[in-house]
C-alpha cells in the first residue's frame, strides 16, 4: 500500500510528495502500486471539459499515470451542454468501477480505459 494522507480536501500527501488539485478529492482507492483518485464533480467550474474525466491515477512517487478516458456522454443542451462526470468510484470484486448518471463502467487500472459499460436504466 502507498502511504497517503489527506490534510485538506484538495491535497494528498503521497509518500511525502504533495499533490494539489483544483477540486476536492472525493474518493481514493489505494492499490499496491498506484492510487486511483476521484475528484468531486461539484468543484469543477461550469463548462470545464475535464469534469467528464474526473478520475485520475498516480504511481507511488506521485506521478500521474493516466486520466480516465472521456465517455463522450453529455448532459444539457446548447450552451449548457457539458460532459457527464463520474459520480462514483469503487473497488468491487478486485475491479475498479465508475458510474456516471447513465452508465456503469469497469476501468482498466493500467491505462484508464473503460470497458463493459452497462446502462443503468433500460
Amino acid at each position: 500500500m502507498i502511504n497517503v494522507q489527506q490534510p485538506k480536501p484538495n491535497i494528498l500527501l503521497v509518500n511525502g510528495r504533495t499533490l494539489t488539485f483544483d477540486q476536492a478529492v472525493h474518493t481514493v482507492i489505494n492499490l499496491e502500486d498506484r492510487l486511483i483518485i476521484h475528484l468531486k464533480t461539484d468543484d469543477f467550474q461550469r463548462g470545464d471539459p475535464l469534469v467528464g474525466r474526473n478520475v485520475l491515477c498516480f504511481d507511488k512517487s506521485g506521478d500521474m499515470l493516466w486520466r480516465i478516458e472521456d465517455t463522450e456522454m453529455t448532459i444539457g443542451e446548447g450552451e449548457d451542454e457539458v460532459p457527464q462526470s463520474f459520480l462514483s468510484l469503487e473497488f468491487l470484486d478486485e475491479k475498479i468501477v465508475v458510474s456516471n448518471p447513465d452508465a456503469i463502467f469497469l476501468v482498466n487500472p493500467e491505462n484508464g480505459m473503460l470497458y463493459d459499460g452497462e446502462p443503468k436504466y433500460q
